[in-house]
């Protein structure tokens, strides 16, 4: 079992009766039901600023946290359980020193008294290395920013149809570039399979969306940044089933608050058929928990040799820096609205 731990970064505090938890990314209030002085608050207060732990101590903070696992903001735990892998080797190249992602923290966190790096928890410190890129990176190129810039310059509508074809740019793509991970692990495979049919479809989804805004999705542009991360995503998903689960976690993350901002600005315009599709496919995706895909795949995998780990992290922050690349190019292409051809 993988417990949870909140990131370096989350700060934690009872007020009356909630709990609040706030990280540089995002801040969430919840409803505890006991008292602020409640021995159970306090105790957990001491056990995230005392040092060293004990399993009580682990597993108190844990049963606390275990409600909002889906949100980015712990990191789990090695599990003292597993195994080393035996489908998944070495990996036959030395990433280390192209790894801007601190490797060896990664290591050092995720390794196990077996000896091995146990995936799921090396999953959880990738999350944090994106978190803190996309931070460092600012506000401007995030979805809802440039949304409304678009409707501050009058270009809304084309703006929100770039957006829609974007998305279904990567649900079109969305089985050629998973299928090469079904054969990468044999357990772990079978929850790939299961996941592509579960994403099956999405693409005319989006394609109904695209056309009830009278576009066709094939005359309007895919940026070039997209075309290269879903290139590196199929590249990855036949090499490093780490990496792969990362990149999985970076397109089925939702917005903590479940809004989706390209339905809401849609409704905003009264596109409402072209958000309905949207709003499908946001649900379908929370119905069936896609926001911990990659953790449902990566715990039907065993210990992970260090170079494995090491060529994750590089795959991973590469795919990182496409995936803000492909947001910057996005923010550009939506100010320069009146000068392109949409």
């Amino acid at each position: 079992m993988n417990y949870l731990w909140p990131y370096h970064s989350v700060e934690l505090k009872f007020k009356g009766k909630k709990m609040t938890l706030s990280s540089p990314w995002i801040k969430l209030e919840q409803t505890i039901g006991i008292d602020e002085n409640h021995e159970y608050c306090t105790k957990v207060i001491d056990v995230l600023t005392d040092s060293p732990k004990s399993i009580e101590d682990i597993q108190l903070v844990h049963q606390i946290f275990e409600p909002l696992q889906k949100f980015p903001l712990f990191f789990s735990l090695p599990s003292q359980t597993k195994l080393m892998d035996l489908e998944l080797s070495e990996a036959s190249t030395d990433y280390t020193s192209q790894c801007r992602w601190d490797a060896q923290a990664v290591l050092e966190f995720s390794e196990t008294a077996n000896g091995g790096t146990d995936p799921v928890s090396a999953l959880s410190y990738l999350k944090l290395f994106h978190l803190e890129d996309m931070k460092k990176s600012g506000q401007e190129s995030s979805v809802p920013s440039v949304l409304e810039m678009a409707k501050e310059k009058n270009q809304l509508k084309p703006a929100l149809e770039h957006f829609v074809r974007q998305n279904h740019y990567v649900t079109e793509k969305c089985e050629e570039v998973l299928r090469p991970a079904v054969s990468i692990h044999s357990v772990a495979g079978k929850a790939v399979e299961q996941f592509i049919k579960e994403e099956a479809g999405h693409d005319k989804l989006l394609r109904r969306s695209i056309k009830s805004l009278d576009k066709e999705p094939e005359n309007l542009v895919v940026l070039g940044p997209l075309v290269k991360l879903m290139d590196h995503f199929k590249f990855v998903a036949g090499k490093n089933l780490l990496a792969f689960c990362f990149i999985v976690d970076m397109f089925e993350r939702e917005n903590p608050d479940g809004v989706n901002p390209v339905s809401t600005y849609l409704d905003s315009i009264g596109e409402h058929k072209a958000s309905g599709p949207i709003k499908t496919h946001s649900d379908i995706n929370v119905e069936g928990g896609h926001e911990n895909e990659s953790y449902s795949i990566l715990e039907k995998v065993g210990l992970l040799h260090k170079s494995y780990v090491i060529e994750a992290v590089y795959l991973s922050q590469y795919a990182s820096d496409l995936m803000q690349e492909f947001a910057d190019e996005r923010r550009i292409y939506c100010e320069n609205l009146s000068a392109n051809e949409v």
